[in-house]
């Protein structure tokens, strides 16, 4: 049985071009362990590990707000095509207020 060849860590990451993380989506219990982690280390006066880290979590936190934004630039687009000839308030409103005798403009 051949063996599966093992990615490194840059080919991976060269594998996965496109996705904002891989580890999608951090639970939040992660971030808080990870921002007292962070804090604990900035304590015991390792400030470089405490930089660190802090770029870490502000990668993870924000990795996140991207794919919020990205989900709503998408479903914005999809949107527009759904609502482009939809009747405005006004129109319904002369709509459905119109007499019986009268016919739609």
């Amino acid at each position: 049985m051949p063996l599966k060849p093992q990615l490194g860590l840059a080919d991976e990451f060269l594998a996965n071009r496109g996705q904002i993380m891989t580890c999608q989506p951090p639970h939040p219990d992660s971030l808080t362990g990870l921002r007292r982690l962070r804090e604990e280390v900035n304590e015991r006066g390792d400030e470089c590990l405490a930089m660190l880290l802090a770029g870490v979590e502000v990668y993870a936190s924000v990795g996140r707000e991207w794919e919020l934004l990205e989900t709503m630039r998408k479903f914005a687009h999809e949107a527009e095509e759904m609502v482009r000839n939809t009747p405005s308030a006004a129109d319904l409103r002369r709509l459905y207020e119109r007499e019986d005798g009268d016919r739609p403009s």
